[in-house]
């Protein structure tokens, strides 16, 4: 027997722009009454910018799971992922 999961079953990420904003305020609107929580993208790019010196990159890649959605969330403005 499985148990019921409590809480949203969807998460639709919005972009951070104003684009972004928009579709927030229209999904907060539209999805008021359902298993989607709507949030906004907190990631902020990559933190090291410019010609600053530091130590060689130890980073194996991107970190990141599902790059197709980042993808989808570049090109469309927002994606919806089914939480498991």
């Amino acid at each position: 027997m499985r148990a019921e999961r409590s809480g949203p079953r969807y998460l639709l990420v919005v972009e951070r722009s104003d684009r972004g904003r928009d579709f927030y305020n229209y999904f907060m609107r539209e999805f008021s009454e359902s298993e989607v929580e709507i949030i906004v993208d907190r990631r902020q790019g990559d933190r090291r910018q410019g010609d600053q010196s530091h130590a060689p990159e130890r980073r194996q890649g991107d970190r990141r799971r599902q790059p197709a959605l980042d993808a989808e969330l570049r090109t469309y403005g927002f994606v919806l992922v089914r939480q498991q």
